[in-house]
């Protein structure tokens, strides 16, 4: 499958048709698994590396999403209390507020707990998604292979 349908349609596509179906704990589950898919383009190993989650969840939010991700992130708090825990236990940290229709929100505290809103998220997801494309297309990026086939019914 080439880069480009496995980034606009398996991923983007679906996150936009979950949070278009109100599926917003699914789109958030997608989006934190997302954000370390995207860092593994940004690396020179192949997509099924191991023990790279950590370091390709960084590495994204450095280089492809707004600076307050990152700063965010300072000793991986984002990957564990977001990704890790949504991942491994669908549920975030108690450090993490889940919304949608909260743009105003987004990455800032309330109650001490960071909100997350789904939409500007996803929002954010689709931009870093299109940079990795346009790096790709430039030769930035080296392409990677992506042994994935899906057939429709």
């Amino acid at each position: 499958m080439k880069e480009e349908t496995f980034i606009r349609e398996v991923i983007i596509d679906e996150i936009n048709a979950l949070i278009r179906h109100r599926h917003y704990r699914a789109a958030f589950v997608m989006m934190g698994q997302t954000v370390e898919v995207f860092g593994a383009f940004l690396d020179d190993k192949p997509m099924k590396a191991k023990q790279q989650s950590k370091k390709r969840f960084r590495n994204a939010l450095y280089h492809l999403f707004p600076g307050k991700y990152s700063s965010l992130n300072r000793g991986d708090k984002l990957y564990d209390q977001f990704r890790s825990s949504l991942t491994h236990m669908l549920i975030p940290s108690m450090h993490l507020k889940l919304a949608n229709n909260a743009p105003a929100l987004h990455l800032t505290r309330e109650n001490s707990r960071l909100v997350l809103d789904a939409e500007t998220f996803a929002r954010d997801v689709e931009r870093a998604g299109e940079e990795i494309l346009k790096r790709l297309n430039s030769g930035e990026l080296r392409r990677k292979r992506i042994a994935f086939d899906w057939q429709e019914d």
